[in-house]
């Protein structure tokens, strides 16, 4: 049972290796002397070409210099298998016990680790030559080495081999750190700042004797190999080295403890000595342009270049192993990969480099080998061209042209029934070649078939205009709110207010008396019309009389008619009439009640000419947003046309033709998901260069536009896959991410906006309408929240987003540490790869410059434009500001490297 329990834990073990990656390290021996050297070893390896870097821990008590690494590839039976080496070498500083480790790594979110590993250092045995060792407290003064004199104690030095040099030629930098006194411990050494070179380490370190200045010194001396990183007068800044010295102490011989104090340490002191080197400049000469070759990466050095297959005869569709092999002196790090010829016999997959470096006679020296899958397309004699490669060579100041010899591959016919391209590699980072054929989806054969996001909440995304209505309505009725409040705090105001319902009311009295008691029914209508008139005026209705009534009115309300006044006086003739002279007739009654009341209602209306009912106006505003919105709906994609005819094109296998009739779709409609998909469809089955940074741009552009629809979301999960890359973070639940991108930005936006909407449609209401505020409450607070909740989510993805995107079009384009062809190559990314654009200001504007030189940038300008015209974000940020032919500093998302690229080698989201 323990057994089995044991088994099962080491299973597990090993499945919390991420992603199939290993790691291990070992030291030469376990047991060290102070003036001893240790190799440690560590090896990373697994079923992945882009291993990470191990991290080495801090080792207090010892001094750590690279020196080197080797790396092995092989690929069997679509099975890659990559084996990593570092050397580092180990400087005991101080003895005693010494851990090492653990030595890790991180792959795809997971922790990797090796055991530490336990030293033991000892003090070295005093031997003829070598260094002296610390004295022990007690022991009687050092005497001073042989040939004494008025040299410093100790001193240090920096020097270089040469002062001058070619961009990303080496100089080798020497730190020399002497003394002629013994040392209590080893010295600590603080390497000088080097801004603007590579720096590569060149152990082991150095030791040996020295006669300077009259005395006889022990040195120790540490190397360093530069490679200028740009041209001009680069400054190299002080070492620092901390050494402990004896020195003589100060004492009183008449003190108390003096004889206690020399019987135990001696007549002698610790004292820390800061030493710094001066200040040194290299001066670094840019590489001529005169005769620079079309082939040339900004390789520097000696180098010679070989070219192999793995087999000499296939059939059409299987796979060959092209190795290029390129050794030498030199940067090989910064050393790009050769270009493969492009034919239409064969299809060229990414490249797989590896590197193994030695600095035996501290020069940088060793091989860097590219392996290129190629599938032959025909049958016949298969010739691989010579491989160019220029580089360099500073020692003859003049470039070296080199290359590959020719390679004839028999190819056969395949097999009856097999498929036209078999080789399926594997599913690993950077080398996910799956048949073509069998893994991306069909076209959209409707225009309106992809599942693009809703047009009215992209309308509202991109009108910006429009949501000022709601804003407007929102303020006037903060306004009509207030005065109503005003009017509230003011009791004539109020009186004004009610005087005509107050009225209304009197009068349907007077009807119902009419029948019965004509004389009340003469009083109600007085008492109305005198109230009525008494309420507007803000007067008492005791006392007031018929001139009294018409003088004020004239002059409080110069918009009344004339007419009215005339009718005024003729009713209250009436109504004292019919009240005091005792009538009896109800019709009458009844007949003055109407006639009152068509006058009071007249008076009323233009009394308060400024009044106005807020609903009309909401309805009009609302009439005018929907007005507004026509053309949204109007904008129906239609059918057949261009979209039906690149279609038929696409079925007949015209794919080239097909993508220029999408490409021209795309640009004149970019809202448009289907002509992006099948843009993206059309230029990955074509097969062309470039095809597959096409196809990545083509698919977000139509994720973005269609988040939801399953062949978008499969066919950019698979085009990305075969740039090494994955849409989904590793570590990153896959349903949440899918959650989380349901919607796109723009009908984020939209719903934002229609919550807006609500928010101030119904905060409106609120205001315009006193009696329904409990009713209306609830539907504003859930409004408020539709719209945060909305706001937030847009926000999120926004912030999110890394910013400016573009994609890589050019097979392992060449990634440098500036901006311009001197620089050296950093690293290489793959085709089809998404980075970040970084910078891309001061080199001019990118369409102005390629128009004006008949350059087509990935022909995207026109669908950039064209969206940006319509409110739509094509999860773009703008095109690139680079003109053709200059560089534009990206970032990999996937790696987090840095360096400047091609502007043409990009194509701008």
């Amino acid at each position: 049972m323990r057994a089995l329990l044991l088994a099962g834990l080491a299973a597990a073990a090993a499945w919390a290796q991420p992603a199939g990656v290993r790691i291990s390290a070992e030291v030469d021996r376990r047991t060290a002397a102070l003036n001893d050297q240790l190799v440690l070893s560590v090896t990373v390896a697994g079923n992945r070409t882009d291993l990470p870097e191990p991290q080495l821990p801090s080792i207090p008590n010892m001094s750590v210099y690279s020196s080197g690494r080797s790396q092995n590839i092989s690929i069997v039976n679509g099975q890659v298998e990559s084996a990593i080496v570092y050397t580092y070498v180990l400087v005991p500083r101080f003895a005693g016990r010494a851990v090492i480790g653990p030595i890790g790594l991180t792959v795809d979110g997971q922790r990797v680790e090796t055991s530490p590993m336990e030293i033991q250092i000892t003090r070295p045995s005093q031997q003829p030559g070598s260094a002296p060792s610390p004295t022990t407290p007690g022991a009687p003064r050092a005497a001073r080495p042989p040939g004494g004199g008025g040299g410093p104690e100790v001193f240090v030095t920096a020097s270089v081999d040469k002062p001058k040099a070619f961009v990303n030629e080496q100089v080798t930098l020497a730190i020399r750190f002497h003394t002629a006194v013994t040392l209590l411990g080893n010295p600590e050494y603080v390497p000088p700042g080097i801004n603007g070179f590579i720096a590569e380490d060149l152990p082991p370190e150095r030791h040996g004797k020295v006669q300077a200045n009259g005395r006889l010194y022990h040195y120790s001396e540490i190397r360093t190999a530069l490679f200028p990183a740009q041209s001009g007068k680069l400054p190299i800044a002080p070492a620092v080295v901390r050494a402990q010295v004896q020195a003589e102490m100060a004492v009183d011989p008449f003190a108390p403890d003096f004889f206690q104090r020399f019987f135990s340490q001696g007549l002698l002191r610790a004292q820390t000595r800061e030493l710094r080197t001066d200040p040194l400049t290299v001066t670094a000469e840019p590489l001529p342009e005169a005769g620079k070759p079309a082939s040339f990466t900004g390789a520097v050095g000696q180098y010679r270049i070989t070219g192999g297959v793995d087999k000499r005869s296939l059939k059409v569709g299987e796979a060959l192993n092209l190795t290029v092999t390129v050794e030498g002196t030199g940067n090989l790090k910064a050393l790009g990969a050769p270009r493969i010829p492009e034919s239409p016999s064969w299809r060229a997959y990414d490249t797989v480099g590896s590197l193994n470096l030695n600095k035996a006679e501290d020069v940088v020296r060793g091989s860097k080998v590219f392996r290129t899958v190629l599938v032959p397309r025909v049958s016949g004699t298969l010739t691989i061209p010579s491989i160019p490669f220029s580089y360099f060579d500073p020692t003859k100041r003049e470039y070296v042209h080199a290359g590959t010899s020719p390679i004839d591959v028999e190819v056969a016919p395949a097999a009856a029934g097999s498929p036209g391209a078999s080789y399926v590699a594997p599913s690993t980072p950077g080398a996910d070649l799956t048949q073509v054929q069998h893994d991306i989806r069909y076209i959209k054969e409707s225009a309106s078939a992809a599942r693009s996001a809703s047009g009215t909440l992209t309308f509202l995304a991109g009108r910006t205009f429009l949501h000022l209505i709601p804003l407007a309505l929102f303020l006037s009725s903060l306004a009509v709110g207030g005065y109503r409040e005003r009017l509230l705090l003011d009791p004539q105001g109020a009186r004004f207010r009610r005087a005509a319902g107050r009225a209304q009311g009197l009068l349907k009295e007077a009807g119902r008396y009419a029948a019965s008691d004509a004389g009340r029914a003469a009083a109600k209508v007085g008492e109305a019309l005198s109230g009525f008139i008494a309420d507007k005026l803000g007067r008492s209705a005791s006392g007031l009389t018929l001139r009294d009534a018409q003088d004020a009115i004239r002059a409080r309300f110069p918009g009344v008619a004339p007419d009215r006044l005339d009718r005024l006086r003729e009713l209250w003739q009436e109504v004292d009439q019919l009240r005091f002279a005792g009538g009896t007739a109800g019709a009458d009654a009844a007949a003055l009640a109407s006639g009152v009341g068509q006058l009071l209602r007249e008076l009323d209306r233009e009394m308060s000419a400024t009044r106005r009912n807020g609903a009309g106006r909401l309805a009009a505003l609302l009439a005018l947003a929907a007005l507004a919105a026509a053309p949204a709906r109007a904008q129906g994609p239609a059918e057949g046309g261009p979209f039906g005819a690149a279609a038929e094109r696409y079925r007949g296998g015209d794919y080239a033709g097909a993508a220029k009739l999408y490409e021209a779709i795309a640009a004149e409609r970019p809202g448009l998901a289907a002509a992006h998909y099948n843009l993206a469809n059309a230029r990955f089955k074509e097969g062309a260069p470039h095809a597959l940074g096409h196809a990545v741009a083509g698919y977000l552009r139509a994720w973005e536009l269609a988040p939801r629809d399953p062949d978008v979301r499969h066919n950019l999960e698979f085009a990305l896959s075969r740039a090494g890359e994955t849409l989904i973070a590793p570590g990153t639940p896959r349903a949440l991410f899918w959650l989380f991108h349901i919607l796109s930005r723009a009908e984020l936006l939209g719903l934002q906006w229609i919550g807006y909407w609500a928010c101030l449609l119904l905060g409106s209401l609120f205001l315009l309408a006193p009696a329904s505020r409990e009713r209306v409450k609830p539907w504003l607070f859930a409004a408020l929240a539709f719209w945060a909740a909305f706001g937030a989510w847009w926000s999120l993805r926004t912030l999110g987003s890394p910013g400016r995107l573009a994609v890589v079009l050019e097979p392992n384009a060449e990634a440098r540490s500036g901006p311009g062809r001197n620089f050296p190559v950093s690293f290489n990314a793959p085709e089809g790869r998404r980075v970040v654009i970084l910078n891309d200001s001061g080199r001019g504007a990118i369409g102005a410059a390629a128009r004006e030189q008949g350059i087509d940038l990935a022909g995207r300008g026109a669908i950039g434009a064209a969206a940006r015209e319509q409110g739509i974000d094509l999860a773009g940020r703008g095109a690139i500001g680079a003109a053709a032919g200059e560089f534009v500093e990206v970032g990999v998302l996937k790696e987090g490297l840095k360096g400047w690229v091609r502007a043409q080698h990009l194509e701008a989201l």
